[in-house]
């Protein structure tokens, strides 16, 4: 054999015998599991010291600060280490009170190293005293006005009597809500508390700042002997300016704010270090919400935008870009009109190109029509017949642009007479305890399309002329029968007024006069 053939061999020999991550394979979507603790979680007496928690794999710790919540809150804040590929160590700094019972939640803190799964149910307990508390208190935060559940809030045990503690000292015992909105108080000696929840924006569990997001129940909890589920609505107190109180981004990438009273102006824009595109408003018909368009979507996710409403201070929320948005403008139809066929877009129009909307079908020539945009809806455009025949009307792509710089697919319209069979009703009956109510209808993005102030314990409204389509309805509770909802007053004792939702969507067909009793609790 020769010197470069068994240079050659060597050199697959060796290839054959390298160690090599395995390819393929399931994915491993196992969580580390907890194999021992030092001291294990139910320990008594415990004097303070350092907790050993071992896993049965290679972990990392992630986000420790939002997710590692400690009940009683410490005056020193514990510290959270990994100390070993599979150790972590947490460190409580005294002094610790007596007789009481300790509950550390790592929430999603201790993941793989590999896929980043989160260990879960991760709570480890231990009491200064004698014995172990076991009560507990347990319930749901959300909005009070969307009636969405609210993730990650802090939910927080006051002593009763303790007024000063929420807004001043600290809290006795403190959870976090999952994802669903769910809460979980867990270990908790007897007593009689005060039960409060706080989007808290600087994390030093007080109610300290305006745009803070807050909720409470107006009774104490006894315990032992509490065993309802508790449901807390989070809401921002108003001031005596209007202030956000929910702020969301649509999937089609308008940024919908919701205000505490009617704002008369309304000023839009990002950080001078970031993105500056412009903003385009589009007001609801109680100028107490608004959707604000960015001209360009495409660098502002994750991007502070900065809103003041009339002489308000400026509010900040976080422009998040929805993932997928769609690139095509949608436009539909609506049932013709005594004015003309109503087009209504998805997103605010920019321009139209008036020579790729063309009549189609027999008799096209003789059609005679005209594309106008609204004069006051920026989503809006008329197709009105000016004489000869009628016949469909053809938008061809790129007939249409809007402000993303998007456009149209091709979408024909009906250019025909206004026939009242081609648009829906709902007649709509609400029963129930006495009072005022704000009835409230709305599509398929949460838009109010229709709104009446109602009077009564029977109380019916007539809804006409509306595009066929999916609907919901919502009713408030109008307590102080201002025409319009109010979110609480903590520091007064009043809790939001209440939103309820009917239990079914509504839908309006052509021609079809629909009606709908709804009894209230």
């Amino acid at each position: 054999m020769s010197r470069y053939a068994a240079t050659v061999l060597l050199l697959a020999l060796s290839a054959c015998a390298q160690v090599r991550e395995p390819v393929g394979g399931p994915k491993d979507e196992t969580p580390p599991q907890l194999v021992s603790a030092e001291p294990p979680s139910g320990t008594t007496g415990f004097a303070g010291g350092a907790l050993i928690l071992r896993f049965d794999e290679r972990i990392d710790l992630r986000k420790v600060r939002e997710n590692v919540v400690v009940s009683p809150p410490l005056e020193t804040p514990l510290e959270v280490t990994r100390t070993g590929p599979r150790e972590v160590r947490i460190d409580l700094p005294g002094p610790l009170l007596a007789g009481t019972t300790y509950v550390i939640n790592l929430g999603q803190a201790v993941v793989d190293l590999t896929e980043g799964n989160a260990a879960k149910d991760l709570v480890h307990v231990v009491a200064t005293g004698d014995a172990v508390d076991s009560l507990e208190v347990a319930g749901t935060v959300r909005h009070a006005y969307t009636g969405a559940v609210e993730r990650d809030v802090a939910v927080l045990l006051y002593e009763a009597g303790d007024t000063a503690a929420f807004t001043a000292g600290r809290p006795r015992y403190i959870a976090r809500t999952d994802a669903e909105g769910r809460f979980r108080l867990r270990y908790l000696a007897g007593g009689r508390y005060n039960l409060r929840a706080l989007r808290d924006l600087n994390g030093n569990l007080r109610y300290d700042l305006p745009g803070e997001e807050i909720a409470f129940d107006p009774a104490e909890v006894a315990l032992p002997g509490d065993t309802i589920r508790h449901t807390l609505e989070l809401y921002r107190e108003p001031g005596p300016r209007p202030q956000v109180m929910d702020d969301r981004v649509l999937p089609e990438g308008a940024l919908q704010l919701v205000f505490s009273k009617p704002v008369d102006s309304l000023a839009v824009r990002t950080p001078a270090d970031g993105p500056r595109p412009a903003w385009l408003l589009e007001w609801g018909s109680d100028r107490d919400t608004v959707l604000a368009w960015p001209t360009d979507t495409t660098l502002l996710h994750g991007v502070r935008v900065i809103v003041q409403a009339d002489s308000a201070a400026a509010d900040t929320v976080t422009y998040r870009r929805p993932l997928r948005p769609p690139f095509h403008l949608v436009l539909r139809a609506g049932a013709p009109t005594p004015v003309g066929v109503p087009l209504r877009s998805s997103r605010p129009i920019d321009r139209v190109d008036a020579e790729r909307v063309v009549a189609i079908g027999p008799g096209a020539d003789s059609v005679r029509f005209a594309v106008d945009r609204d004069t006051t809806d920026r989503r809006l455009l008329w197709v009105r017949h000016q004489g000869g025949d009628r016949g469909p009307i053809l938008l061809r792509p790129k007939a249409v642009h809007d402000v993303f710089g998007a456009w149209n697919d091709s979408t024909t319209v009906t250019l025909g007479a206004f026939d009242p069979g081609t648009v829906g009703s709902l007649k709509l009956t609400i029963d129930g305890p006495g009072g005022s109510l704000i009835a409230l209808l709305q599509d398929g993005q949460g838009r109010a399309v229709r709104r009446a102030v109602l009077q009564g314990g029977t109380r019916t409204v007539l809804w006409g002329g509306l595009s066929p389509g999916t609907y919901s309805i919502r009713a408030v509770r109008d307590a102080n029968a201002n025409g319009r909802w109010d979110p609480g007053r903590w520091r007064e004792g009043l809790l939001p007024e209440v939103v309820l939702t009917h239990p079914e969507p509504v839908q309006v067909r052509l021609g079809w006069d629909l009606e709908i009793t709804w009894t209230l609790p």
